[in-house]
């Protein structure tokens, strides 16, 4: 390459090319300075080859002079210059180190620009010098925490990547080596320790304080910049990798497998000079400093160490209430001691941090809040359970081969508090232990060891075994027997209360026999059953000291069972507990029969009945609660099923279904159990399993009745169990920075080099975005109607056939109508014959006393004595109801209602889709026939034609009066009618016949039909066939339907434009003659308008050619006349024809009628003799 200018670099940064190049790039429009820019990007990132270094270096350094040093252009830039360093620096992130040492010497114009540029920057991807760190250091601790410098050095450290390169938390290699993190935590102590060192303060420290004291609490707002300093500086210290077993698994693996070896290079606090810093905080008694000495030196590597001095360095954050700190060091000194357990159960500095971890939750404040409401566990407590579910879950970390050494290093430590059994909170936490046990066989084997070593320690009894034991618990002459239980029950600990349950009845019960002998007692006791005198009865023949009835694990672990949650995964295997002592046969020697069992004897009297209900209403709230979880379950797959079609998700959805059956069998379990509880057959010795119904599940009870105490675990649900440790795990681990940073994955821009194709190159960038949204699903919509092909509208069998269920559907409904009115009717119709007699008149005879006067009657000094009051009989009718009428009033009213609510519903689907139906095929047969038609395509047409037809004859069959009640039918089939005779029937002379005979034979269609009969298209022989049979008929039919018949013939018109023969014509005459005369001499006022209908014909033909038909109609009258059977009228007719000539064929004026003066008639017809014009003499 040739170099025309060595001394480029030079005059490309000279101060003159510079300002013209900033005034030129300020004059531009922001679009165009844009696309400047991201042409020297692409440019800086299209350059690979270390040859091009120092161009690369000089367009980011170019790109940082604009963006944030220029004064003219970082208000405009900046932000455009952010995101394009970001991407070049992806690339090449060894830039990093130059823009940081660019931004040392001009600080001052960059300012506050500084921190949102490296925000953006990827700093993930970057390795820094020892220069670089040196910047950074200065920065951090030679500027007060308020500057600008102070903030952008934590902003750097706090965005370098402290985890692995490799897959997962703990994979591959750390991105930044361990010395880093190593120094990076001593410049953090050093900060801390003089900008913000902290001192116990004196007297109560409230809750506030210390939340605000834990290293959660990074989420509590900072309330001045030394707080925000000081949390800052935890947090840091918490990303960082400061012990071994916080390294990569491979070196985990290492140090657990060698620990001399993999702790050789661990720094020594006596005698590294690095950790001066730490040792003087160490002495200053300073949290933060011995947190870092806890983790980094050999004080928490080294056993013995540990227990000297990492254990002191837990006191002193004890002191500040650094309780996640504890616990983060906890996580990886417990590890240590797994093959040197007594080293640290016996330490009493560790016994005395466990302690204050447990009792960590119960300050003033919390107290006085869970009198109110209670809080349990506390958020220390809670956050100490993660940090052991952590250690659990990742037990091959530490070369395990499962979590039994870590569970029996917890639950010895754990019991090491004083009354642990009486601790709620050493419960909870060993529930915690031995549920991540409970999977692992050898960790349960193991730990119902420890818990029987555990009980023995309780009681006293370290060395007699176990009745010995048994006999220590009661010698005291208590009735209680001794438990780790700290309850009859516990509801927040069900994994421990399910272990020590186990252990304590083999000791108590199986071991001594107490339980088989408490059976016999029972089945041998007469009358009512005492469970207290069984038990003691039993101890007696034992020769053991007795104890209570409530002790007996039947009503343990049935209170225990009747206290857990419904969706607690143990809960079936608790109530199986249960039912194996429920169930129980009573011990019999061999060759006896079989005695039965006598678990319901358990539940005799007041007090146990009532608690035997308690647990039958429980199984039938776990029944229901499973019941409603399979059904929500299954909806909510369904849902997922029709919102995602990918494969992805089809792979989701299906335990979802395997959810759902599991739901279904634990609900029938349950139900299952709730019959075994109230079934008593099932305690009979003559018990027959194959005779039970398939809910009492003979299998499993069969199982129970040998003796089998397998656990049910297909019943457990093992997802939540899962669910449960993977959150605590994730939740631990997200606290702490162990997670996986998604903002790490920062897509990188392409190579501007790349060979391949741009639209390829598209494609590629395109995927690095996020997955876009697949398509909805498509839903198959069942059409509403059967679909219609020309090929079916061309059959009519076909299309009658698929119309006919349509048909038939709208008729019944028109016929179910037509029936309840005409029940509304007979209802009201006798509503008004039972008024009427609601009330009857009733005679009654009322008897009246009329009393005297008062006052005695002196008149003519005649004393008048009273004979007492007169009686006086009246007859009155009263009004009295008729009960048995107010009956069927009431009746009647009532079925009134309801039919009247029955006729207010809408139509049925079915029928509104039938119409539909019906007028949809009905419109395509129109449109289809009048397309073939017009594009003449004959056979078709008329194949569709013929179809048409039939149909329309076909629905005039089904109109009827049923039909034509009902208005929604009727105007359907009459719409229908009137579609089909507009475009298939009226106008075709084939079809004129027919319709005709139709009218004739139904006349109540005449109104329907009547528009579409034509005779006028019709030849001259169906013409006069069709007006014969209409004579033939008109006096028969009704007078308005004959007369809509004779109204079609138009005359005139067929006597234009067919011109019949002279021989039709006279055909005709003859035919309207004979209706002429079918009136007689006066016809009756009800076919007067049709004797007009037939008088105008003949008019019509009488002037057509004139003088043609003259004769004959002359003749017609005449001979009309001679029989008296022809009307005045029509001579009239003739006459006034005559008289008016051709001009006035359809409305001649009458010169003459009927009543007329006879010298006014002579003078008419003398006038028409001696006027006429159009009679020669010789055809008068």
């Amino acid at each position: 390459m040739l170099n025309f200018c060595p001394d480029w670099e030079r005059k490309l940064m000279a101060p003159e090319l510079r300002q013209q190049f900033e005034e030129k790039l300020t004059s531009m429009p922001d679009a165009e300075s844009f696309y400047l820019l991201t042409t020297f990007a692409n440019m800086a990132m299209a350059r690979s080859d270390p040859a091009d270094r120092s161009f690369v270096h000089a367009a980011t350094l170019d790109l940082f002079q604009v963006g944030f040093l220029s004064s003219a252009t970082q208000d405009s830039c900046s932000k455009t210059a952010r995101v394009l360093l970001a991407n070049i620096t992806s690339r090449h992130p060894l830039l990093l180190s130059d823009v940081l040492y660019k931004l040392q010497d001009n600080f001052t114009q960059a300012g506050k620009l500084s921190l949102y540029l490296f925000k953006e920057l990827p700093l993930h991807l970057w390795k820094p010098t020892e220069q670089d760190l040196c910047i950074v250091s200065h920065w951090l601790l030679e500027c007060p925490p308020s500057s600008i410098e102070n903030q952008l050095a934590r902003q750097i450290l706090s965005q370098l990547n402290w985890g692995c390169e490799g897959p997962g938390a703990h994979g591959g290699e750390l991105a930044l080596p361990l010395e880093l993190h190593q120094r990076v935590a001593i410049l953090v102590v050093e900060a801390a320790l003089r900008f913000v060192p902290e001192t116990v303060a004196a007297g109560m420290i409230t809750e506030s304080v210390k939340q605000v004291s834990n290293l959660a609490s990074s989420m509590v707002r900072p309330q001045s910049i030394e707080h925000a300093f000081s949390l800052w500086t935890w947090e840091t210290v918490a990303r960082l990798r400061l012990h071994i077993l916080d390294q990569p698994e491979h070196v985990v693996w290492t140090a657990m497998a060698n620990p001399a070896v993999a702790f050789a290079n661990v720094p020594d606090m006596d005698s590294d000079i690095r950790l001066e810093v730490i040792v003087g905080g160490v002495k200053d008694r300073q949290p933060i400093a011995s947190y870092v000495a806890a983790l980094a030196t050999t004080w928490g590597h080294s056993v013995p160490l540990i227990c000297t001095k990492g254990f002191n360095q837990l006191q002193i954050l004890l002191c500040h209430y650094k309780y996640d700190a504890i616990l983060t060091v906890l996580q990886f000194y417990i590890p240590l001691f797994l093959n040197c357990e007594e080293s640290l159960i016996e330490c009493d500095r560790f016994i005395s941090v466990l302690i204050s971890l447990i009792m960590a939750d119960r300050t003033y404040m919390k107290m006085a809040k869970n009198l109110i409401v209670p809080e349990f566990p506390g958020p220390v407590l809670k956050r100490f359970e993660t940090m052991i579910e952590s250690q659990m879950m990742n037990y091959r970390r530490y070369s395990l081969v499962s979590p039994c050494p870590l569970v029996r290093l917890w639950l010895l430590s754990l019991s090491q508090v004083p009354d642990w059994t009486k601790e709620p909170s050493v419960t909870y936490l060993m529930d915690v232990v031995l549920r991540s046990a409970f999977f692992h066989a050898d960790a349960t084997e193991m730990a119902f060891c420890i818990l029987k070593q555990l009980h023995q320690n309780v009681t006293g009894s370290k060395h007699g075994g176990a009745i010995s034991s048994f006999i220590s618990w009661v010698a005291s002459g208590s009735a209680h027997a001794v438990s780790l239980l700290p309850r009859a029950s516990s509801p927040e600990s069900p994994w421990f209360a399910y272990f020590v349950l186990e252990m304590e009845q083999e000791l108590i019960e199986e071991r001594t026999g107490l339980w088989r002998e408490v059976l016999r007692e029972l089945a041998v006791a007469s009358g009512k059953a005492n469970v207290d005198q069984a038990v003691k009865k039993a101890a007696h023949n034992l020769k053991i000291p007795t104890l209570s009835a409530a002790s007996l694990s039947i009503y343990r672990w049935s209170q225990q069972a009747l206290d857990t949650p419904l969706d607690h995964p143990l809960l079936p295997l608790l109530w199986q507990k249960f039912f194996t002592l429920f169930l129980a046969r009573v011990p019999s020697a061999s060759g006896v029969p079989n005695r039965g069992g006598v678990g319901d004897k358990f539940f005799e009297g007041m007090i146990n009945l009532s608690f035997h209900k308690k647990l039958k209403k429980r199984l039938q709230d776990a029944t229901e609660h499973y019941r409603a979880k399979s059904i929500s379950d299954s909806v909510q797959a369904e849902e997922a099923a029709e919102d995602q079609l990918t494969d992805t998700l089809h792979q989701q959805q299906e335990p979802s279904t395997e959810k759902k059956i599991w739901y279904t069998e634990c609900s029938k379990l349950f139900r299952t159990f709730g019959l075994w509880l109230e079934e008593p057959r099932l305690h009979e010795p003559s018990l027959f399993l194959p005779a039970l119904p398939p809910q009492y599940n003979s299998n499993k009870l069969a199982a129970l009745l040998q003796g089998n105490v397998t656990p049910w675990f297909e019943y457990m649900d093992y997802t939540k169990v899962r669910e449960d440790q993977c959150a605590a795990l994730q939740e631990w681990e997200v606290t702490h920075f162990r997670t996986e940073d998604h903002r790490l994955k920062v897509p990188v821009l392409a190579n501007a080099e790349d060979s391949t194709e741009p639209d390829k190159r598209i494609l590629k960038r395109l995927q690095s975005y996020d997955s876009p949204v697949p398509p909805p699903p498509l839903r198959p919509v069942k059409p509403v109607m059967p679909v219609v092909t020309n090929e079916m509208l061309c059959n009519r069998g076909t299309v009658l056939d698929s119309l006919k269920t349509s048909f038939k559907t709208l008729l019944d409904y028109a016929l179910s109508y037509s029936l309840h009115v005409s029940e509304h009717t007979a209802l009201d119709c006798n509503f008004l014959e039972l008024v009427p007699q609601l009330y009857r008149d009733v005679e009654l005879e009322v008897v009246l006393h009329a009393a005297c006067d008062s006052e005695p009657h002196t008149r003519r000094g005649n004393a008048t004595y009273c004979a007492g009051p007169a009686a006086i009989r009246l007859k009155i009718c009263e009004a009295r109801r008729n009960e048995g009428n107010e009956h069927l009033i009431e009746q009647n009213r009532r079925e009134f209602e309801s039919i009247l609510s029955r006729a207010m519903q809408p139509p049925p689907q079915k029928v509104c889709a039938s119409s539909v139906y019906i007028e949809h095929v009905i419109r395509l047969l129109e449109s289809e026939f009048e397309r073939h038609k017009s594009t003449q395509n004959a056979d078709t047409a008329t194949k569709l034609h013929d179809v048409g037809v039939t149909l329309f004859y076909h629905i005039i069959t089904l109109y009827n009066d049923e039909s034509a009640f009902y208005p929604p039918s009727k105007q359907l089939l009459t719409t229908c009618i009137e579609t089909l005779g507009q475009v298939f029937v009226c106008g075709d002379e084939g079809q004129c016949m027919r319709l005709l005979g139709t009218v004739i034979q139904q006349p109540h269609l005449g109104g329907v039909l009547g528009p579409h009969f034509t005779p006028a298209v019709a030849s001259t022989p169906t013409f006069l066939q069709m007006y014969k049979t209409v004579v033939e008929t008109v006096y028969q039919q009704p007078a308005e339907l004959s007369f809509v018949l004779l109204s079609k013939f138009d005359i005139t018109r067929w006597l234009v434009s067919r011109r019949p023969r002279l021989s039709e014509r006279s055909q005709f005459i003859e035919l309207v003659g004979k209706a002429l005369t079918a009136a007689g001499l006066n016809p009756e006022d009800e076919i007067l308008i049709l004797h007009e209908v037939f008088r105008k014909h003949i008019r019509q033909l009488l002037l057509h050619d004139f003088p043609e038909h003259y004769g004959e109609v002359l003749n017609l009258v005449l001979r009309g006349s001679e029989s008296q059977n022809l009307s005045l009228e029509v001579w009239f007719d003739v006459l006034n024809a005559l008289m008016s000539g051709e001009g006035e064929i359809l409305a001649p004026p009458r010169r003459l009628r009927s009543g007329q003066n006879l010298g006014r008639v002579k003078e008419e017809a003398r006038n028409y003799a001696t006027e006429q014009k159009m009679l020669t003499y010789q055809e008068v």
